[in-house]
């Protein structure tokens, strides 16, 4: 028997079941409307990301990376101009490997 099945959500993400829990990793309107309105909206990164140089954020990466995955994709969008600055991004790249090798 499989731990998990994949299945699609309302809004075209795919979600797991967990058989041993007898239930879904999310709802079924799906894995990244659920991601926005419990994580990214809630942690207020519309008002933070123009304002700050530097957001640290904390996600326990429980189930398959939707919040992690959304948030991602919602700086990169709000940034783009800066991402295609090649010395911008080098910069934020070596943040991320900087701060991945203290854990």
């Amino acid at each position: 028997m499989r731990d998990y099945e994949f299945y699609y959500t309302q809004d075209g993400s795919i979600g797991l079941y967990s058989y041993a829990d007898n239930d879904v990793y999310h709802s079924k309107f799906g894995a990244v409307s659920e991601a926005w309105e419990k994580f990214i909206l809630p942690s207020g990164i519309d008002k933070l990301i123009n304002t700050k140089e530097e957001i640290n954020v904390l996600d326990l990466c429980y189930g398959i990376g939707y919040n992690t995955k959304t948030l991602m994709s919602y700086v990169i969008n709000k940034n783009e101009n800066y991402l295609k600055n090649e010395k911008f991004l080098n910069k934020i790249i070596k943040k991320i490997i900087k701060n991945f090798k203290k854990y």
